[in-house]
């Protein structure tokens, strides 16, 4: 404390000087005498960052966070080791399997639209129908010539039993008139010296006979070759007729238009009333197989020694949620796009409930590198330091820097090839 000072009465100018100077000097004293005015003084026990920093931990290339720097800050996790993989990110589309406009193999008047746009339908139903009533008359007037071909085939055929029973007739009096002659000829012609036994008109007329008998089987055996050739005419007329009645048939079946497999109706392109022609073709209905899908999409020409058959690959279908979907490369294109230097790969969807819409878009994520058993750290835990790759670990409760040698870096995650134990527990940077 400071000894009160003695204030003598003030009746001057000379004695109030006096008295101000005896207090700037009691003032001045004050303020030397404060503790902890002195710059410099530190707390008990150091800094909140002294306190944390611990000593260096074990590892190669540990240290202790340096003084005077801030207390770390964030989340811990444990580092654990699992499968790591390198993916290349891509953008593909998913495609019908097949995709056709079925069209009139017939030209006719809509009669009858039996489907719409968005219907499934199975292979061989009816889309639509068209009007059948000419094609009917055709069927019908073909049937009627197959009629008529026939029963000119069971009239040649008869002609030719006939023929071939005149052959027979013939065959009969050509021999009888055989042997008459010869009977007559021995008759007539007696050794040298002996009258014949009979006159000469009776070996004529034997002899007449004969030759009118051969000439009668021969014109028998000729009507035969040409009831055989009139037969065979009306067998290939028959033929003909039928296979006319077959094809009226068939125009008149294409009168139904059916699918051609099974799928779902994308497009209606007609109406009812409105003429159709099988040349040039009018396009009906379009119709997509949609239970398996074909997702496509390029990569660059770098990966072609990292992708083929059976390569690992993950999407997510814009507009169908955030859930990813597993499936593998079925087909790589050989060919690449001269523009993009990039190669087609494809992967078959299988879309039997219909869950995707071909044309969509999707985010593929294609496996070009895997590690089954990995030493995995995310990425948000490393730093890039002077030293290299490094990590606050805990050690002995204290967080303590640890440089690290990392092997594969994916955009979450990376591999620690040196620097860390299965079960560490590493700072993970908090994010703003």
């Amino acid at each position: 404390m400071i000894p009160p000072v003695y204030q003598p009465p003030i009746t001057s100018p000379q004695s109030r000087r006096s008295v101000l100077l005896l207090l700037v000097a009691g003032v001045a004293l004050l303020a030397a005498g404060c503790p902890g005015a002195q710059n410099g003084s530190k707390r008990p026990g150091g800094t909140a960052e002294e306190r944390t920093a611990g000593p260096p931990g074990p590892g190669e290339g540990a240290g202790p966070s340096p003084p005077g720097t801030a207390a770390p800050t964030g989340s811990w996790t444990v580092v654990t080791e699992g499968p790591l993989a390198e993916r290349v990110p891509a953008v593909g589309t998913l495609r019908a399997r097949q995709t056709t406009r079925v069209g009139s193999e017939v030209s006719g008047e809509v009669k009858e639209v039996r489907v719409d746009v968005g219907d499934r339908v199975a292979a061989g139903q009816e889309l639509l129908r068209l009007e059948p009533t000419f094609f009917q008359i055709e069927v019908e007037q073909r049937l009627q010539a197959v009629e008529a071909a026939r029963a000119r085939q069971v009239s040649a055929e008869r002609g030719v039993e006939t023929a071939r029973a005149d052959v027979t007739h013939a065959e009969a009096a050509l021999a009888e008139a055989d042997v008459q002659l010869e009977r007559m000829r021995n008759l007539w012609e007696k050794p040298e010296g002996q009258a014949p036994s009979i006159p000469k008109s009776r070996f004529d007329e034997a002899d007449f006979r004969q030759r009118e008998a051969a000439a009668r089987l021969r014109a028998a055996e000729s009507r035969v070759a040409e009831g055989e050739a009139h037969r065979a005419e009306a067998v290939v007329a028959v033929r003909q007729a039928e296979q006319a009645l077959r094809y009226a048939r068939e125009r008149l079946d294409k009168t139904v238009i059916r699918s051609p497999y099974a799928g779902v109706v994308t497009q209606r392109l007609v109406d009812v009333g409105e003429p159709v022609t099988a040349t040039p073709v009018t396009h009906l209905v379009e119709v997509q197989e949609v239970g398996v899908l074909y997702l496509e999409f390029a990569l660059p020409q770098q990966l072609l020694g990292q992708v083929g058959p059976g390569t690992q690959v993950t999407f997510a279908v814009e507009g169908n949620g955030r859930r990813e979907h597993e499936g593998r490369i079925t087909r790589v294109f050989p060919a690449l796009d001269e523009a993009t230097r990039s190669f087609r790969s494809r992967v078959l969807v299988d879309n039997a409930d219909i869950p995707f819409t071909p044309g969509s878009l999707a985010r593929v994520s294609v496996v070009v590198r895997s590690i089954p058993e990995a030493l995995v750290v995310p990425r948000n835990a490393l730093v890039r330091t002077a030293q290299g790759w490094t990590v606050t670990v805990e050690r002995d409760g204290r967080p303590v820097r640890q440089v690290v040698e990392l092997g594969l870096i994916t955009e979450a995650d990376a591999q620690v090839v040196k620097g860390l134990r299965p079960g560490d527990r590493v700072l993970l940077r908090a994010t703003s």
